[in-house]
């Protein structure tokens, strides 16, 4: 057998075992696997995907890194790796940090799906770099794609709050308050509340300007 096919052994395995949860074994036979054919990206894959199940996500994440490095062309490497890297910077979250999910974000969703939990991370990372009309729109295709997403509403509904877009905050504020699932923290009752008022002032002055506005007619 050649030194691929053997490789390719040890890949089969290692997902055998990754499948049961056996994840100490998985990542034994991944790495047996690089012994042989060190710029296979799938093993660098998996092996990440074990190292991060297993808590030792530095590590995990150098291998995501390192299977897109090597051109990988499937979804799961660059999706895996945005994911990863943004869990890490929410803990430790700095303006650099927020630049790298936006990046690794966009460049998963360039190859692969619209999927929800980029969207979640990239809608962040645009909200902290101060791009508050991107974050805004894909906190909208995320309510668009499950509208009974309560966790995406309630996003929006603050981000809308801060910009001061009142009719679309009371709708989305009604929506999420009384939703029968709807269940939130005390903190998030306020932000609504807040969310409400601030959208009943708004659109009470818009009136009275409107109102004004055709007096002078």
């Amino acid at each position: 057998m050649t030194p691929d096919e053997i490789a390719q052994e040890h890949l089969d395995r290692g997902i055998e075992h990754h499948e049961a949860k056996r994840y100490g074994e998985a990542e034994a036979e991944y790495r047996k696997g690089l012994e042989l054919t060190p710029n296979d990206p799938y093993l660098h894959h998996n092996l990440g995907s074990a190292l991060w199940t297993m808590g030792n996500t530095d590590a995990g994440i150098e291998h995501y890194r390192e299977a897109v490095r090597l051109g990988a062309d499937f979804f799961a490497p660059h999706c895996d790796l945005a994911l990863a890297v943004a869990i890490r910077v929410r803990k430790h979250p700095t303006l650099e940090g927020w630049r790298e999910v936006r990046t690794l974000a966009l460049s998963a969703l360039a190859i692969g799906p619209r999927d929800r939990s980029l969207l979640y991370d990239l809608a962040l990372a645009e909200w902290f770099l101060n791009n508050r009309s991107g974050a805004i729109r894909l906190f909208r295709e995320i309510v668009s794609q499950d509208e009974n997403d309560l966790e995406a509403l309630n996003l929006l509904a603050r981000a809308l709050q801060r910009t001061w877009q009142w009719r679309e905050m009371f709708k989305t504020s009604v929506k999420l308050c009384t939703h029968p699932d709807f269940n939130g923290s005390d903190l998030d009752r306020r932000n609504i509340r807040a969310a409400l008022k601030s959208a009943a002032i708004g659109l009470s002055g818009l009136a009275i300007y409107i109102c004004w506005k055709l007096r002078r007619r």
